[in-house]
């Protein structure tokens, strides 16, 4: 069992003082006051893990967006972020933006990014047959990506945008068989490149309604190892519809908005090499306001759709089903 508490601020400062720049700055905290983890039996009591942490986490990051020309600006910022327990890292981002007309953009991106071990992978060790033991020092995963991108929005109501993208992550954090016997361990023991293009096209009306259509196609793999990625899609789709709808005659309930979509994820691959066929699901759901607060009713996998996803390297079953039909209600009081 793992439980958390933490709290967090950020600050922005922007300024368009100097001539064709707009340059941000700020910083971004956050204090975790309890990272607990607990492993223990009831019938005979025993108890095998008692970790707790405290940590900080912060960000500072500066951004130039410069004005090259009336049709070209420069997206220049630099990010350095520390995580009690983990190295301090620094990185840039870059991007060039131009404006083939006033409803055509072409944007070529390039940054850099880092995520240090979780809770979980730094803290969970039960020397135990399919527990995790102390491995190497883990490092912070680093990812390198750029994109080209087209977008283009005729209207204030419709959007259209193009991508293709390359990624490169170093340092993959994963599980792996540890020298003893029945135990894992947690390493840094992979690199992946991905690639792929990404559709989308959004329209909306005035009288509230939305159509949003998003496709996307990746190719993932690691370079030292044969055959395709754990959980590693080739095709993911999402179309989403929304409108509102309005209860005049009830008092106290304002207009409310709903939404039906669909996610289809392609064929995937498990840590054995099953292939599990795709499958799609469909969401409904409905937001509105009653006096001071904010309703959310949904129905997910609506037509109860029987699928499962890869397992991790730490479970012993080779998929893990997934929830069926599933309902949802949520309350949100804001004072």
């Amino acid at each position: 069992m793992g439980t958390g508490q933490w709290w967090g601020t950020e600050w922005q400062w922007v300024s368009t003082a100097l001539a064709r720049h707009k340059l941000s700055w700020g910083l971004d905290y956050r204090r975790d006051t309890r990272i607990s983890q607990t492993n223990i039996d009831l019938a005979p009591p025993a108890q095998y893990l008692d970790a707790r942490r405290k940590g900080d986490v912060l960000g500072l990051y500066f951004q130039d967006e410069f004005a090259l020309s009336p049709d070209l600006t420069l997206h220049a910022g630099l990010r350095w972020g520390k995580q009690s327990g983990s190295a301090s890292s620094v990185h840039p981002r870059l991007g060039l933006v131009y404006w083939w007309n006033p409803t055509t953009a072409v944007k070529l991106l390039h940054g850099t990014a880092y995520r240090p071990p979780n809770a979980y992978e730094r803290d969970y060790r039960v020397d135990l047959p399919g527990g995790v033991v102390e491995g190497a020092s883990l490092r912070s995963e680093r990812v390198r990506t750029t994109e080209l991108a087209l977008e283009h929005a005729p209207t204030g109501a419709s959007r259209v945008l193009l991508t293709a993208f390359h990624s490169s992550v170093t340092d993959l954090i994963a599980f792996e068989n540890a020298s003893s016997a029945d135990r894992l361990t947690v390493g840094n023991t992979r690199a992946v490149q991905v690639h792929g293009l990404e559709a989308e096209a959004e329209q909306r009306w005035q009288g509230g309604q939305r159509l949003r259509v998003a496709y996307g196609w990746q190719r993932a793999r690691d370079p030292s190892q044969a055959g395709p990625l754990t959980n590693a899609p080739r095709h993911l789709l999402k179309l989403q519809w929304s409108d509102t709808l309005r209860w005049g005659a009830v008092p106290g309930v304002g207009t409310g908005r709903y939404a039906i979509e669909a996610i289809g994820i392609g064929p995937r691959s498990t840590l054995r090499g099953t292939r599990l066929p795709g499958h799609v699901l469909a969401n409904a759901t409905y937001t509105t306001r009653v006096a001071d607060v904010d309703v959310s009713v949904g129905v997910y996998n609506l037509f109860n759709c029987q699928h499962a996803d890869p397992a991790s390297f730490e479970i012993r079953d080779d998929t893990v089903r997934q929830d069926g039909r599933t309902y949802r209600i949520k309350l949100t009081y804001a004072f």
